[in-house]
């Protein structure tokens, strides 16, 4: 179908679907409370298809009443996520939206229901992505959180849910939307958003990106055939940068970050490994010793869940000491959170991989995916440091007795010997070695009852 209206909301549509392939669904449809209201009531949805992938997709038209949802506009949202639903389509909402329709009133709130409803059904069964193009307010923002990613338009998009004039009539408080609905707010503070884009056009080629490693799990690899060696710093205690990690196992130029400048302390991303599409868990050194926190065990937890919705096996990257060791951690929930980490790789059905690089210490060696926690195969390098906790941490618990036999132990070997680390590898055969892993656990099926249901930490 040729693009034939001129509204931005379909323009918009243009530039994620190739070209003739966008067919729309419910055209004929408009605002029900009001003489004269525009057909499609604010909102374009249809099927297209994304480098030769079949997609559904609505667009959100700001220009019409503010992009507002009604009773007609939000039956749309909900019929194309049910459609997308049906015949196993991602989903790829670009998000322009004032909230609710004041004028319609319940009509409006039962509307954002019925959306509500059918992306909580699509969850876990295909992809959903949400494009904030521009402004996203009130009860709108609870669509894109319930979706799997958010891409975010740096130059433009802001997310709140209460606009300022509502909070100082409210609370007597003074503020403006940038203090707590940018960007930048949502990417390092709230963590709501996944991927920050430039602009426009920028945000709707991510996605695009993001799908294909889904759409393809498997493509030609691209790989400098000889890298040169890595070399950590020979004192354990040194930082370094895990991405340099990264990069040197994954094909070249393929890792794309989630939600990077938000809990630094651990790294999470989409790669290709020999082609083969990946998810990364990696602690990262170089940011408070790479150690869990809330929102660290929050973060790696939550895109466990997206490779396993994903269907996309799971490479975790050890090197932490533990969970952080702090009063103000503990009373805000550090246990539960950590819990959570826990539960989601225990969840986790995909192929499941970890290489322990240098240190795993006490709980973040389990909650980092042990062997026992579920991982299909644990891979060590030869700087691996496997202990219950570190030698200052253990003088002051045990006596000097006891000291001298941790001293003496190796739980590097003692890993080897019982089973729970399957080989230490060289840097040269890490990358070979984890892929023709993953292509073995490529048979891996784990049947669970529909039927049942889990209480997850939160």
């Amino acid at each position: 179908m040729k693009i034939k209206n001129n509204s931005q909301s379909i323009q918009r549509i243009a530039q994620i679907v190739d070209d003739g392939s966008f067919q729309e669904i419910m055209s004929g449809v408009t605002t029900r409370v009001m003489v004269g209201g525009l057909k499609g009531d604010g909102l374009i949805a249809g099927t297209g298809l994304i480098s030769g992938y079949p997609i559904a997709v609505f667009s959100q038209d700001f220009n019409y009443m503010g992009g507002s949802v009604g009773e007609m506009h939000a039956q749309k949202m909900a019929a194309i996520i049910r459609l997308a639903r049906e015949l196993h389509m991602p989903l790829v909402g670009l998000i322009d939206s004032g909230g609710a329709r004041i004028q319609e009133g319940i009509l409006a709130l039962e509307g954002y229901g019925s959306v509500f409803q059918e992306l909580v059904h699509a969850s876990g069964e295909i992809p959903l992505i949400s494009v904030m193009l521009g402004v996203c307010a009130g009860g709108a923002v609870y669509g894109p959180a319930l979706t799997d990613i958010v891409i975010m338009n740096e130059a433009k998009a802001q997310m709140f849910i209460t606009g300022p004039r509502v909070i100082q009539q409210a609370t007597g408080e003074k503020v403006k939307i940038d203090a707590y609905g940018s960007p930048a707010v949502h990417a390092v503070l709230s963590g709501t958003v996944d991927i920050m884009a430039t602009d426009e056009s920028n945000a709707i080629e991510r996605a695009k990106q993001l799908l294909l490693f889904h759409a393809q799990p498997k493509v030609s690899a691209n790989r400098t055939i000889e890298k040169q060696a890595l070399v950590l710093p020979s004192e354990s205690k040194k930082t370094y940068d895990m991405k340099s990690v990264i990069s040197y196992v994954l094909d070249d130029l393929s890792f794309m970050e989630m939600k990077p400048r938000h809990a630094m302390n651990v790294i999470t991303g989409f790669g290709r490994l020999f082609g083969q599409s990946v998810g990364i868990i990696a602690n990262q050194p170089k940011y408070k010793a790479g150690v869990l926190d809330i929102l660290a065990s929050e973060k790696a937890a939550r895109f466990i869940q997206l490779c396993n919705a994903w269907r996309i096996p799971v490479l975790s990257f050890m090197d932490a000491v533990g969970f952080y060791p702090s009063t103000q951690e503990e009373t805000n929930g550090l246990i539960r959170k950590g819990a959570r980490l826990l539960y989601a790789f225990g969840k986790a059905t995909v192929p499941k991989i970890t290489l322990i690089v240098r240190k795993g210490y006490g709980g973040a060696y389990v909650a980092m995916n042990c062997k026992s926690m579920g991982a299909d195969a644990v891979f060590a390098l030869d700087t691996a440091e496997i202990s219950v906790m570190g030698i200052e941490a253990a003088r002051s618990v045990l006596n000097e007795k006891h000291m001298g036999t941790l001293e003496a132990s190796d739980g590097l070997t003692d890993g080897l010997k019982y089973g729970f680390v399957d080989d230490v590898l060289q840097w040269k055969e890490v990358a070979l070695v984890l892929s023709n892993t993953l292509a073995r656990l490529d048979r891996k099926r784990v049947d669970v009852k529909p039927t049942t249901f889990g209480n997850p930490p939160v």
